[in-house]
């Protein structure tokens, strides 16, 4: 169901007409729930349960004003901005991943591991809190993986996976 709520309110504009297809859901399904959210999720749970016995490092950035900037694009009516300003945060999550190679941390035994970690697991949650209002089973799913306080991860079935 959260896939469905996602395509429409992402890729069809309130005040336009729009143009749905299964391939079209499909396919944002895929790419964007699946691969970026979903995958981004997993990743980051196996890794803080591999590398730091589940237990999330706390952050030590400050959490990004994103509920600011998701009330804006709301005030604006323009709820697939809102969803696009969240995805700005799961895509520079996944680019963070990319940049930062926790695993080659880990192997190296390099101190910034637990930072890393901990910055991903904010990032996700944040993510998660504000994914409430539009898709809230989604939001219920990253918030029991990566718990709001600094817990322990829980493992879970991909968030969505692929057809």
């Amino acid at each position: 169901m959260d896939a469905v709520r996602y395509f429409l309110l992402r890729h069809i504009r309130t005040t336009e007409d729009g143009d749905f297809t299964r391939e079209r859901l499909v396919r944002a399904r895929d790419a964007d729930l699946a691969d970026q959210l979903g995958n981004l999720v997993s990743r980051v749970v196996a890794m803080v349960q591999r590398y730091t016995d589940g237990v999330v490092p706390a952050s030590e950035s400050p959490p990004r004003d994103l509920a600011r900037e998701v009330d804006a694009a709301l005030e604006r009516f323009e709820i697939h901005d809102a969803l696009a300003t969240i995805w700005r945060v799961v895509e520079d999550a996944n680019r963070y991943v990319v940049e930062t190679k926790p695993w080659e941390l880990a192997r190296e035994g390099d101190p910034r591991l637990p930072v890393v970690l901990g910055e991903l697991c904010a990032a996700i949650r944040l993510v998660g809190d504000e994914l409430e209002p539009f898709l809230p089973g989604t939001s219920r799913a990253i918030l029991t993986r990566i718990p709001a306080r600094w817990g322990v991860v829980i493992a879970g079935a991909p968030l969505f996976p692929k057809t």
